[in-house]
């Protein structure tokens, strides 16, 4: 058996987002990272924001709840905002290798990432 918390001490770089109107590859997806740390809290990069989140995972379920973050403009291309209200929205995750698949609430899509060395 794995650990009670597979996602612990794990960094996660979003590639890919699908839903039932898109299907599109994260242009600049270094700058869009999750890593979840083993007291609950996870750190997040989005786009030119810092983010502080809790987490809490059982079975295959995930939640992500965003608890602070920094608000500078990061430009009109920016995902950030986006990444962080799909993360709000997390329901249960997958992991294959070194890919982990986010599926949010009320079938609103799938996230994909790659996990970070």
């Amino acid at each position: 058996t794995g650990p009670a918390n597979p996602l612990e001490n794990t960094t996660w770089q979003w590639v890919n987002f699908r839903d039932a109107k898109q299907d599109y590859s994260v242009a600049g997806s270094e700058n869009y990272t999750i890593t979840f740390l083993p007291d609950g809290a996870a750190t997040i990069q989005a786009d030119c924001n810092n983010v502080n989140a809790g987490y809490t995972v059982d079975g295959s379920s995930v939640n992500i709840s965003i608890l602070a973050a920094t608000v500078p403009s990061c430009g009109e291309s920016s995902l950030g905002g986006v990444f962080i209200d799909y993360l709000n929205q997390a329901a249960t995750y997958t992991i294959d290798g070194t890919t982990m698949r986010i599926d949010l609430f009320a079938d609103g899509g799938t996230m994909t990432f790659v996990q970070v060395p």
